[in-house]
């Protein structure tokens, strides 16, 4: 529950528009997608340390 907070917290509601309109285009699921963009996040901070 604290990690869907924390990404509707860094996540501006038009985004969330423009993301659910994505997911229904890709049929992909939103849980597909949050799961992409944590691991692109998460590779961000890796290459920065």
């Amino acid at each position: 529950m604290y990690m869907k907070s924390y990404l509707l917290k860094r996540i501006p509601d038009d985004l969330w528009e423009g993301l659910k309109i994505l997911v229904d285009k890709k049929g992909m699921t939103l849980r597909g997608l949050i799961l992409t963009l944590l691991r692109k996040e998460y590779e961000k901070d890796e290459d920065l340390q």
